[in-house]
């Protein structure tokens, strides 16, 4: 699931919030290609990251950085700031 993030209504955006299912890699491809494209949007160009990993507490979880590398993260440079973080919901 994807959050985009803006100020007061206006058309400029801030950031994208990123929540990954850590429990379900299966999804991982998937959920990062939506994440590739909409990163691509001229729009979104500048705006932070905010990454949620999700249930971390279920066995066999994907950890937080094995996310990080398999989706490239850091290899967006259209990404003003990069926020990591995980949740067990």
């Amino acid at each position: 699931m994807t959050i985009v993030l803006k100020i007061n209504g206006e058309d400029t955006n801030c950031g994208l919030v990123w929540v990954v299912d850590s429990s379900d890699i299966r999804m991982l491809d998937d959920c990062h290609a939506k994440l590739r494209n909409l990163l691509k949007k001229e729009r979104l160009a500048g705006a932070s990251l905010l990454v949620f990993s999700n249930k971390q507490d279920i066995q066999g979880a994907i950890k937080l950085a094995e996310i990080v590398k398999i989706s490239k993260l850091q290899s967006y440079v259209c990404i003003r700031d990069l926020y990591l973080s995980w949740q067990t919901v």
